[in-house]
């Protein structure tokens, strides 16, 4: 399992897709989408990589 998730880290596409972590699928696929364009209008000024946990998008 944590080889995985190294290999995710590694291949994943930082530059044009959020991780969007959806903890026990609290998130809609309508959030989910918001959190996808706003990933996309902000990107510029957001960090290289870009971890999008369920509970952010809550509070």
């Amino acid at each position: 399992g944590f080889c995985r998730v190294l290999r995710l880290l590694r291949d994943y596409d930082w530059i044009n897709e959020p991780l969007i972590i959806n903890f026990n699928h609290e998130l809609t696929n309508e959030q989910i989408f918001e959190m996808q364009t706003q990933f996309k209008a902000d990107r510029s000024n957001l960090p290289p990589l870009c971890l999008m946990p369920s509970v952010a998008f809550h509070d």
